[in-house]
């Protein structure tokens, strides 16, 4: 197959083109979910600040929150998490950790990502 420039060929230009459109696809529907379930969205986002102060620094996951806030079961949108934690991390409030397995029975022991709190000086 013939390179570019960059020594790119067509198939690995093409995956590049599928994942940045998955990745627009996946922040719309993101900002869509919080658009239509701004009142959860807002009390998780709530709960997730306030949880920062029990939290130690470690890593936490949306479980954890769950946990601490059992009113959130009440919310039959779980999608909005996502949403909220997406908003915190571009806002250089949490940061990324590794995956790791669910310990609630309802998610069936699905890996979720972890994520950890920042300090505002980093």
């Amino acid at each position: 197959m013939p390179k570019d420039l960059f020594g790119w060929d067509e198939e690995h230009e093409r995956d590049l083109v599928v994942k940045r459109d998955a990745r627009v696809l996946r922040d719309e529907a993101l900002e869509a979910v919080e658009r239509s379930n701004v009142e959860w969205c807002a009390r998780f986002e709530e709960c997730v600040l306030s949880y920062r102060a029990t939290s130690g620094g470690g890593y936490f996951t949306t479980d954890d929150i769950l946990s601490h806030f059992p009113d959130l079961e009440e919310c039959r949108e779980k999608r909005c998490f996502g949403a909220v934690m997406r908003k915190l991390y571009k806002s250089g409030i949490v940061e990324p950790g590794p995956y790791r397995a669910s310990g609630r029975a309802k998610s069936h022991g699905r890996d979720k990502r972890s994520w950890r709190f920042l300090d505002h000086g980093e």
